[in-house]
């Protein structure tokens, strides 16, 4: 799994890079109108049109996929309720990123996308430090949400700092949101997979426990060496 980790991060690195460097040599607008473009309007006859958006959808369906199974594995167990909060809280948070990220939900209901983050973020530490145990989570969980907050800060600054330039904006902003829900992804993946792992050490000790019961008992005479 590390390999695979890895992999997509070095894929989200190089794709990154390259439209960072193709759109700041050429400092064309339509790169950030056709490939970050929200998919509203008509479709341009354009390989990958869209292409950032789609990829932050994506993240978000499996984020959401991802906590919904660790919801599904734990809801029957006892003590666990806490946890189903949790997995039910990170489940609405990133549905609602879906549609504000896919439907532009927080410009209709007339939110910036600024206040939008700050919004989501207040939800996710909340969520995340009350409901989500923080401080027994293991470190690498640690360090994805840390690093999801550290960019969060710097979209803020970038937005401040380049209110006139809408081209850097726009650009810098959208590959830090894909980089913010790459992480969110990897970090869902992990909860889910911790979940998965234990659901199967709980499965082999139950069927070997039945095992044993349905085995007859044997007297054992050893062996003369």
């Amino acid at each position: 799994m590390r390999s695979i980790r890895l992999g997509l991060y070095l894929i989200i690195a190089i794709y990154s890079f390259a439209f960072f460097l193709i759109t700041i040599l050429t400092n064309d607008n339509s790169i950030i109108d056709t490939y970050f473009n929200e998919l509203k309007g008509p479709v341009r006859d354009a390989y990958f049109y869209g292409i950032n958006t789609m990829l932050k959808s994506s993240f978000l369906v499996l984020s959401a996929s991802f906590f919904f199974i660790s919801y599904l594995i734990v809801k029957n167990r006892r003590n666990s309720e806490r946890k189903q909060l949790f997995y039910i809280s990170q489940i609405i948070f990133f549905i609602l990123l879906l549609f504000c990220n896919r439907f532009q939900l927080n410009l209709l209901l007339g939110v910036s996308t600024l206040s939008t983050y700050c919004i989501f973020g207040i939800y996710e530490i909340f969520a995340v430090y009350v409901l989500g145990e923080f401080q027994t989570q293991k470190p690498k969980l640690k360090g994805k949400i840390y690093w999801a907050g550290s960019l969060i800060v710097v979209i803020s600054a970038v937005n401040f700092i380049f209110t006139e330039d809408e081209l850097i904006n726009k650009l810098i902003t959208n590959l830090l949101q894909l980089w913010i829900f790459i992480l969110l992804l990897t970090f869902s993946w992990d909860i889910m997979y911790s979940k998965i792992q234990k659901l199967k050490k709980i499965s082999a000790k139950y069927y070997q426990q039945k095992q044993l019961k349905s085995t007859p008992e044997r007297i054992d005479v050893g062996s003369e060496e």
